[in-house]
């Protein structure tokens, strides 16, 4: 059994994430790291009307948001992961 990814694999993916978007309609605007309690990292959407966000703990949980311009749910989907790799199948149907 492989360990869930660390926070540094988590933060190097959403930068991943981010160049790849450049020059998109879609942006990452923001990473945020958390290492006190439960250590995670978010990654903040943008895409005009609507925004995401995708949460990733070093437990391996990942949750994946996206909110229309008139602030209802667009999106919601959770992943446990083992490794990065795995969250691609719910980033492609990611808003």
């Amino acid at each position: 059994m492989t360990n869930p990814p660390t926070l540094p694999e988590i933060v190097s993916w959403f930068r991943a994430k981010q160049l790849e978007l450049a020059g998109s309609a879609v942006a990452i605007v923001g990473i945020r790291e958390r290492t006190e309690h439960l250590p995670a990292a978010a990654a903040d959407f943008d895409c005009g009307g609507a925004m995401g966000r995708i949460t990733g703990w070093v437990s391996g949980d990942f949750d994946f948001e996206v909110v229309g311009p008139d602030g209802q749910n667009v999106f919601w989907g959770h992943v446990h992961a083992s490794v990065v790799d795995d969250l691609e199948a719910t980033y492609f149907g990611f808003p």
